[in-house]
């Protein structure tokens, strides 16, 4: 598919000068957006993620609403993983400046897509359709010809014979293999289809896909194997999923089922509660490890996934904070969110601080062997007592604290 180029409007000089700042100071970025537009903007190379993230959907002009459910991503020099961009930190120091080149994608996938408007349930529609035919979302030969056959609808309307239809089909990014079987099942579907209007054929293909078992699901590899097949470990809005290429998704632990999270250099733990449901009950109140390719792996992991808890376990709204004021309001820019009274949240923190200092403590009271251990040691002894510090300022981000407050409801 040929790329496109935005058509630039009146107020892109407006949104390129937000910034304040020399024209000669400032730096081009590429968006490339889920339905292969290209639009560049300019920054200073010091501007931070947020502003970047701005200018992409006041371009797009996104409700409030919508905007919460995306982020840039971009590829990591040398290695080439994508990664999400952080909006906290300066843009020069995560991509090269040379080849800024973004990816304005979903970061949280709604569990019900009519909650997003018709240019944003589009958006989701190139994203699956994107996911699908990349095999993030794994899904077989005939899942594929009926999703297939609703983007035909919705672009092509009600089915018409046509010598260009095989053609359509092969170079529709339906399928990472398309043969005869495959282009005769999408136009027997395409006719069950007749009459289905544009939005409605959107609508029916979303609707098929959030069923799907890693709809949502962000994966990273891990070291341990099931068999002979590597096992990758995803986090959503369900919660925690391990998955192979041979089995599918293997185990499921929804965000009640899971009571402490953490990872130490590679490892990434996944404390587990005592009332799991009886087909898990060997598991009840174990912790289970996986090792994850690097460190970095495994800190990236957790802190995806305590921001995929943080989304979707902690989000209310508005009104319900207005209407309850004796909850604290701990108001970000693109959601609040809801956390437990001031009291209850500082003991809760004080009492997970208390049980990670011993287990500090006790660590690091055995002496090291070597002088590079000896480093390590102290390196991440200063990490983890500057967890520690932010978690007593902020007792909202402790993952335990809140599945423990909610796991009854």
């Amino acid at each position: 598919m040929p790329n496109k180029v935005a058509a630039e409007p009146a107020s892109m000089e407006a949104l390129n000068r937000r910034t304040h700042v020399a024209e000669r100071k400032l730096y081009p970025a590429e968006i490339r957006y889920p339905d292969n537009t290209v639009q560049t903007f300019k920054i200073h190379e010091s501007a931070k993620g947020r502003i970047l993230l701005d200018l992409a959907t006041d371009f797009l002009k996104l409700s409030s609403d919508d905007r919460q459910y995306f982020e840039l991503t971009y590829l990591k020099p040398k290695t080439n993983e994508p990664r999400f961009l952080n909006n906290e930190r300066a843009v020069a120091k995560q991509s090269d400046i040379r080849n800024w080149k973004f990816t304005f994608t979903f970061k949280f996938f709604p569990q019900e897509p009519s909650v997003l408007s018709l240019k944003s349930r589009k958006f989701l529609v190139e994203q699956c359709r994107s996911d699908i035919y990349s095999r993030k979302i794994p899904a077989d030969t005939e899942t594929q010809a009926q999703l297939a056959s609703y983007i035909a609808q919705a672009e092509l309307g009600d089915y018409k014979p046509s010598d260009t239809y095989g053609h359509y089909v092969r170079n529709g990014r339906f399928a990472s293999s398309v043969d005869y079987d495959f282009v005769n099942a999408v136009q027997e579907y395409h006719l069950r289809r007749t009459g289905q209007k544009e939005h409605e054929a959107y609508m029916f293909y979303l609707n098929y896909c959030k069923n799907l078992p890693l709809y949502g699901i962000h994966c990273y590899e891990t070291k341990d194997f099931d068999g002979d097949s590597p096992i990758e470990v995803g986090v959503g809005a369900r919660g925690l999923v391990t998955y192979t290429q041979d089995k599918g998704v293997t185990r499921s632990f929804g965000w009640k089922l899971i009571k402490r999270i953490s990872y130490r250099r590679k490892i990434f733990y996944v404390k587990l509660v005592d009332d799991l449901p009886e087909t898990e009950r060997v598991l009840r109140g174990k912790t289970i490890a996986l090792k994850l390719l690097s460190t970095s792996h495994a800190q990236r992991f957790y802190k995806l996934a305590v921001e995929q808890h943080e989304f979707y376990r902690l989000v209310k709204s508005e009104s319900k904070l207005k209407s309850k004021p004796t909850l604290i309001r701990w108001v970000s820019k693109r959601f609040q969110k809801k956390v437990p009274q001031r009291e209850e949240a500082k003991n809760c923190a004080l009492d997970f601080c208390e049980d990670q200092l011993e287990a500090e403590a006790e660590y690091f009271s055995q002496p090291p062997t070597t002088v590079e251990e000896n480093q390590e040691v102290n390196h991440d002894a200063e990490l983890i007592r500057a967890i520690f510090e932010a978690t007593k300022l902020n007792p909202a981000v402790v993952v335990e604290s809140y599945v423990e407050n909610t796991k009854n409801e």
